[in-house]
């Protein structure tokens, strides 16, 4: 990918300004009633004066606001809704303001990864050339946030201003509300089917949200489904392992559900007098858990003639396999696109901020709504960054999480038309094969036509062999 440099000398009237302030700074350890007096319009201003400073990668801002959040801005350093406080949305408090201070210094200049110096990091950046960088760093945000904890708003940009690198428009959603405001929440992943900062992470974050789930009357009817390709199971076969991992990991991530109990699961005793908690441990919070989890989700797995699969539901799909079906033009492919569609490359790209080339590379969300949001009943989201957050899920807070998410158009109506198909033999699958509608069993038998089985999640973790703990029928 082309790369260029950014200059050394910013000779914009705002970077010859904010140089100027740093260096009065840096010499005397003064404070200047410039940024005293307008701490959201210096720091505006030290952002941009950084931002240019990061000149163009592939025709792109370097110092993009999506790459703070994903690679700089991270874990004990992470500043929660970045993108609003930078643009004037969303005040700044003092703690965020340093670590953006810290970050604006430490990266002061990109210069290319082909200098060598101990300053150089690796990706090419250089320090602000202070006298005394710690110093230099509490003092301005001595001066911006005062000695006392405040916080300040950064003035609004114009259009000609910074504000983000691209023309798409990202949203942080709390996951909960993509399931309350749909009836079934499908994730279409080829690598990364289970949401989270880390495989372990969403684990457990999801687990909570189960186990609130499975005690709320007004969601009990949501459906969780996944669509994933277990590979061709060839080692010759580029891919089969990733593919298979992630099969494997979703198992896990279901038999977690089966087996973990929390200190929550207990009878009503609370904690005694000694502060240690006296009650006994009480299985049935995590039965109604793992049952409720049977009861709303399923694995449409691309088989490729997986022999385990195919005899799997053979007496229990009878009714349905004498139905005859003709050729649609719709193809497992469709759900599993090898190749992102054209309709989504543009905005992914602009998105994820790299090259988009198949599923392997993003995770779907497609959320399917009985009664549809106005013209559609279908809206299709790709997932990015994840973060975590506190909140109160039912009568203690835990831990929730956040994603960060783009919108994206239908990419045509074969897309739209399989996904519809699998929400219905989704349906289908979890009566047990007794489903009396004759939309759920044309979709079912149809999914078969095409390399398509939807399986219950029970059935699932058996077949990668994670063996339940006290087994629920």
């Amino acid at each position: 990918m082309a790369r260029s440099t950014a200059k050394k000398d910013v000779s914009t009237p705002t970077a010859e300004r904010i140089s100027s302030l740093l260096s009065q700074i840096d010499r005397s350890g003064e404070k200047p009633a410039d940024i005293t007096d307008r701490p959201g319009e210096f720091l505006r201003e030290f952002y941009e004066t950084w931002y240019v400073n990061g000149g163009l990668e592939g025709g792109k801002p370097r110092n993009s606001i999506r790459r703070m959040r994903n690679e700089w801005l991270v874990e004990e350093n992470s500043v929660r809704s970045l993108h609003p406080k930078l643009t004037g949305q969303v005040k700044v408090g003092r703690r965020d303001g340093q670590r953006l201070i810290d970050l604006f210094l430490s990266r002061w200049l990109y210069v290319g990864s082909k200098r060598k110096d101990e300053a150089v990091t690796e990706d090419g950046y250089v320090p602000y050339p202070s006298i005394d960088l710690p110093a230099l760093t509490a003092n301005l945000v001595d001066a911006v946030f005062g000695l006392e904890s405040s916080v300040i708003l950064l003035p609004k940009p114009s259009k000609e201003e910074i504000a983000e690198d691209d023309s798409i428009t990202a949203s942080v959603r709390s996951y909960k509300s993509l399931i309350e405001e749909s009836d079934a929440l499908i994730t279409v992943s080829s690598r990364q089917s289970v949401l989270g900062p880390s495989p372990s992470e969403g684990m457990r974050l999801w687990w909570n949200l189960i186990d609130d789930l499975a005690t709320n009357d007004v969601l009990k009817e949501k459906l969780f489904i996944w669509v994933l390709d277990i590979g061709s199971r060839q080692v010759e076969d580029e891919g089969s392992f990733a593919d298979f991992l992630n099969a494997g990991t979703l198992a896990l991530h279901f038999s977690a559900l089966a087996n973990f109990l929390s200190e929550h699961d207990q009878d009503g005793l609370g904690y005694g007098p000694v502060g240690l908690r006296l009650g006994l441990p009480n299985d049935e919070r995590r039965l109604r858990r793992w049952q409720w989890l049977k009861d709303h989700g399923v694995v449409v797995v691309r088989s490729r003639g997986h022999l385990e699969l195919t005899e799997l539901y053979r007496e229990e799909d009878a009714a349905s396999a004498d139905i005859r079906l003709q050729n649609i033009g719709i193809e497992s492919s469709h759900a599993l696109p090898r190749t992102i569609p054209s309709a989504w490359a543009g905005a992914l790209e602009g998105f994820y901020n790299r090259p988009i080339e198949g599923l392997a590379d993003t995770t779907l969300s497609v959320a399917f709504k009985k009664e549809g949001w106005g013209k559609t009943d279908l809206r299709y989201w790709a997932a990015a960054s994840r973060v975590k957050y506190l909140s109160d899920f039912s009568d203690i807070d835990r831990e929730a999480w956040s994603v960060d998410i783009i919108e994206l158009g239908s990419p045509g109506s074969y897309t739209d038309e399989i996904y519809r198909l699998i929400y219905f033999a989704s349906n289908h699958r979890l009566s047990r094969g007794k489903s009396n509608n004759r939309d759920n069993m044309l979709a079912s038998a149809f999914l078969k036509t095409i390399g398509l089985e939807v399986v219950r999640v029970d059935d699932f973790i058996r077949m990668f062999g994670i063996v339940e703990r006290n087994p629920v029928s």
